[in-house]
């Protein structure tokens, strides 16, 4: 009776691993980039503290977008995980006393329609006034907020010097639908 139990387990995990390699081969994760926003920075006069850059509301159907890669196979419920890659900020107006290096870090947090807590989904260091900036994603899983409809993503950072103008930033979000 063990082994015949042993035996059925076996076979059971070895066709559940079989699905999962047929999901993989037909639903191949991709990466997708959302398109661009540009949000005004305010101009900082407060040192070592944080501060909003930017927010900005956001509605994108991710479903159509598997269904797209995925020949209408699949949608958004079969999808794994769909997580932040990267984040591409530019200041598109930076000059040598406002950019980049005004702040010791940046962060991307996101919110959504009956998901009202904010988590940080993108963050870095700043070291220099380049740009772009990518910041990495931290994998955090985002589908139960792209479900939910509307997102808010909240861009902060740390101030570290002041400005003296509103800086225009663009931010380029790329996903990773697993």
């Amino acid at each position: 009776m063990k082994n015949l139990f042993l035996s059925v387990a076996f076979l059971g995990t070895l066709a559940l691993a079989s699905c999962e390699k047929i999901k993989d081969a037909i639903f191949p994760s991709f990466e997708h980039d959302v398109p661009e926003v540009t949000v005004t920075v305010p101009i900082n006069p407060i040192v070592g503290s944080d501060v909003v850059l930017g927010s900005y509301e956001f509605q994108f159907n991710v479903d159509s977008l598997i269904r797209k890669y995925t020949a209408q196979q699949f949608g958004i419920d079969n999808a794994g995980d769909i997580v932040i890659k990267s984040v591409i900020l530019n200041v598109n107006n930076a000059d040598d006393l406002n950019n980049f290096s005004n702040f010791e870090n940046v962060k991307l947090s996101v919110s959504g329609n009956g998901r009202p807590e904010q988590v940080v989904v993108a963050e870095t260091t700043i070291t220099s006034a380049a740009s772009p900036l990518v910041v990495p994603g931290n994998n955090t899983d985002l589908k139960s907020y792209i479900k939910a409809g509307q997102m808010r993503y909240t861009l902060t950072g740390r101030a570290k010097k002041i400005t003296t103008k509103p800086l225009q930033v663009s931010v380029q979000v790329q996903l990773k639908i697993k």
